[in-house]
Formats: structure tokens, sequence, C-alpha cells
């Protein structure tokens, strides 16, 4: 398993999280009584500054509800319209179709980390302090 580090926005890791968090629950179902979130992942804030990182394996999955299929094939949509505001538009028709061709399966989140998200590596941040380090007494 190979862990990949992201930066960007709190804004954009939140909206994108929330997107792939609908991918599988889409608006159109009533939230389920355990639901807790409505993220499919959490950032981490750099302790000094408003930066802030994700990190996701090559192996994390999700779930795509095949009523999520129906919405991206609906071209006016409120999900269409989502991913349509977060992708850049070069982006939107490989995203789409990765979603699409999971319909009731589940697809591999790496496929569609927005090309705008900044890579990294966990030594660089590591080196530039995102990670307290433990007090000794």
């Amino acid at each position: 398993m190979t862990t990949f580090y992201y930066l960007s926005t709190k804004t954009d890791f939140d909206l994108g999280s929330e997107l792939l968090w609908r991918i599988a629950r889409p608006k159109i179902l009533a939230d389920a009584a355990g639901d807790l979130t409505r993220k499919y992942f959490s950032s981490q804030k750099h302790p000094e500054r408003e930066e802030y990182f994700v990190a996701i394996t090559d192996t994390q999955t999700q779930y795509v509800n095949p009523d999520t299929v129906t919405n991206l094939q609906n071209p006016v949509s409120e999900q269409t319209a989502l991913l349509e505001a977060y992708y850049p538009s070069a982006e939107v028709a490989a995203v789409k179709q990765t979603i699409i061709d999971a319909g009731g399966t589940r697809f591999n989140v790496q496929n569609i980390v927005p090309g705008r998200w900044v890579t990294t590596t966990r030594e660089d941040l590591e080196a530039d302090g995102w990670f307290d380090e433990p007090e000794l007494a």
C-alpha cells in the first residue's frame, strides 16, 4: 500500500470530501440515522499556518450508488452540477466516466484526485513542520 499526500485549501478538501461521500449517498437518499458525517476524508492543518494536507492510499475505494450514475447521466442534476463546479472542465468527463463505469461497485479514489491538488511526500511534510514533535519530559 502506498500513501499519497496532497496539499490544497481546507475549502477545497472539504468540498472534495463531501463530493466523494455523496457518490455513495446521493442527496435523494435520506440520511441514515447512524450517519455521523458527510465527509469521506479529513484534512490536517499545519500547526503554524493556514495550510492543509490529506493522505490517500492507493487502495482507498468508494462505492458508487446506482442513483449517482442516474444523476450523473442527467446534465441538469444537482450531482452533475456539483461535479462540474468542483473539477476543472478538462477533468470533468474522465471523472464522470470513472464514476459511471463503477456504478453499483467501487472505484479507486486516486483515479479522481483533482489535478490542482499539489502532490508532496511525507518526508517533505515532516521537514516543513507539519507533525508536532512529541515533548519529552
